[in-house]
């Protein structure tokens, strides 16, 4: 609930706030100033015609490239972010193979990280829609990149990890949540905070 209200007050989705959280934490990890993340989008852009009446799943991973050579404030660095997320919604609906196509990539999926922000929330309640009632709902999450993070909002934020299990451990998985979430600790405390001094381990 902090977090939420955080994010309110600052002009921030949550999703913005944790993607730029996730995208800096690999940048540390891989000693990389540069990190490219696929963001599953709704593949629903609102500029394409007819949408709102197609039924089915649209989710399109769409490739952002993160800079983290900045000392700028984090909270600004995550706001500029967020405005390069909006000016990338209108391309929502193109799969990976297209945007590779355009960008004379080779390979299908050149991204190994993901990250989903899911648009239910884990402890939203049960509702009526259409004389339809829903008696339960069972999540499991699977993608094909050997890292994926899932959020899932709610009164407490969930995060869920799904990684290759050949390439990661479960100790190492179980670490990096724990960093990502005494990141989102230190943002709410210290938004001001410059991007290059950002930690994103507890040192004490």
């Amino acid at each position: 609930k902090k977090f939420n209200s955080f994010a309110q007050l600052k002009r921030l989705t949550p999703a913005s706030m944790i993607l730029g959280l996730y995208g800096l934490l690999l940048s540390r990890l891989n000693f990389n100033k540069t990190v490219a993340i696929a963001n599953v989008t709704s593949g629903r852009a609102v500029n394409l015609d007819g949408i709102e009446d197609a039924i089915g799943l649209f989710l399109t991973p769409i490739p952002i490239i993160i800079e983290t050579a900045h000392n700028k404030p984090i909270i600004q660095w995550i706001l500029d972010l967020q405005n390069e997320l909006a000016e990338l919604e209108e391309f929502s609906y193109l799969g990976l193979i297209d945007i590779n196509k355009e960008a004379n990539l080779e390979s299908n999926s050149p991204l190994e990280a993901a990250f989903i922000f899911e648009n239910f929330e884990e402890d939203s309640e049960v509702e009526v829609l259409g004389g339809l009632e829903q008696s339960a709902a069972n999540v499991k999450d699977g993608t094909h990149f050997p890292l994926s993070l899932i959020v899932v909002p709610g009164t407490k934020i969930l995060f869920r990890l799904n990684f290759d299990s050949e390439r990661l451990d479960n100790d190492l998985g179980a670490r990096l949540l724990n960093y990502l979430k005494h990141m989102v600790t230190v943002i709410i405390e210290t938004p001001n905070k410059p991007l290059n001094d950002f930690p994103i381990f507890n040192s004490a």
